[in-house]
């Protein structure tokens, strides 16, 4: 009987200050599943590059599973990659103001993979209603 009382005691404690407060909104996105199990038509350096940019990259640029679908980095696809032209190469080998350079770290021809990748990303694939710390593209 007193460790009922004892263990109930402690989740009073512990939910008590959680009273009142609102708990924090679930953000749901309703995913095409036909597009997500689907082969995609990469080559195999574009395939690569995605397997490389969703290990190194993707925590800061992709908002997918962001908290609050806020990112730390730009959106990157294909405009961005021609925009910025042969200074993408540079940017991610040395880094910018926030991001780590990875030429320590990437070779040169998987840091090409990378943007070989970003280069089938189109525009209208940006996911829409998330917020970016650095938006390019306005």
């Amino acid at each position: 009987m007193n460790s009922r009382l004892l263990m109930l005691s402690g989740l009073l404690l512990v939910t008590a200050p959680l009273q009142g407060q609102q708990p924090p909104a679930i953000v749901r996105t309703d995913y095409d599943m036909d597009k997500v199990v689907a082969r995609p038509l990469l080559s195999d350096d574009q395939i690569a590059g995605k397997k490389i940019f969703t290990q190194r990259c993707a925590i800061c640029h992709d908002p997918l599973g962001q908290p609050a679908g806020r990112t730390i980095g730009p959106w990157l696809d294909a405009a961005t990659v021609k925009r910025r032209g042969e200074e993408a190469l540079r940017f991610i080998s040395t880094g910018v103001r926030g991001m780590p350079g990875w030429q320590y770290t990437l070779e040169p021809t998987r840091i090409a993979y990378v943007l070989e990748y970003l280069k089938t990303i189109t525009p209208d694939q940006r996911p829409k209603g998330l917020r970016y710390a650095v938006d390019e593209n306005k």
